[in-house]
């Protein structure tokens, strides 16, 4: 952990991919969750 750094983070990205896309996948479309929340 200690090697990786806010200044070599972009070059980590780049050969890593983004880590956090298995967990979280497509994402959510948060308009529409606002939109859904408001009218509850």
């Amino acid at each position: 952990m200690s090697d990786f750094t806010i200044y070599n983070s972009l070059d980590r990205i780049k050969s890593e991919g983004d880590i956090f896309k298995p967990v979280l996948g497509k994402g959510i479309n948060l308009a529409k969750v606002i939109k859904q929340f408001n009218n509850q």
